[in-house]
């Protein structure tokens, strides 16, 4: 069984996957995919970055005509690198913004695509280890879907 989140967020690893620019930039780093299989995301060590994590968090609906409904497929992502200085995560977030604004997911409905609320942490945030620096940020996938249609197959 499939269902159509599960796919979204795999279209958007595909996405990632597909990008030359940012797959240089993480190199032998660490995808976490939350999968299954892999690492877990928690504990990251400086020989794991630069790391990337891309989570669902939500995925609101709300009727659009009286046979459609908009939902938003929201994805937290997080990059992670390993340094003293702030350029490498601004280069991070830079190419990853750009793999995601250029991707075509390949996924019937989407509508709209947009990358909310970055926000960077580094030595004075308090919220990474020393020496690391992340991002993160939301990616919102808005897709228009028949009401009708289920968002599970079995195909």
């Amino acid at each position: 069984m499939t269902n159509l989140l599960t796919q979204l967020r795999k279209a958007v690893w595909t996405a990632l996957d597909a990008d030359d620019d940012l797959d240089a930039f993480l190199g032998t780093g660490r995808r976490y995919r939350l999968d299954g299989e892999g690492y877990d995301p928690r504990r990251i060590a400086p020989g794991d970055c630069p790391c990337l994590v891309v989570q669902p968090v939500a995925a609101p609906a709300e009727p659009v005509t009286p046979v459609h409904d908009r939902i938003d497929a929201v994805f937290a992502i997080r990059g992670m690198v390993h340094s003293r200085s702030a350029e490498p995560i601004e280069t991070f977030y830079a190419l990853l913004r750009d793999a995601l604004m250029r991707a075509d997911f390949g996924i019937d409905g989407i509508r709209a695509r947009r990358l909310e609320k970055p926000v960077f942490e580094g030595p004075l945030s308090g919220k990474t280890p020393p020496g690391f620096w992340a991002f993160d940020a939301r990616l919102v996938l808005t897709l228009r879907v028949r009401r009708s249609d289920p968002l599970t197959s079995t195909t």
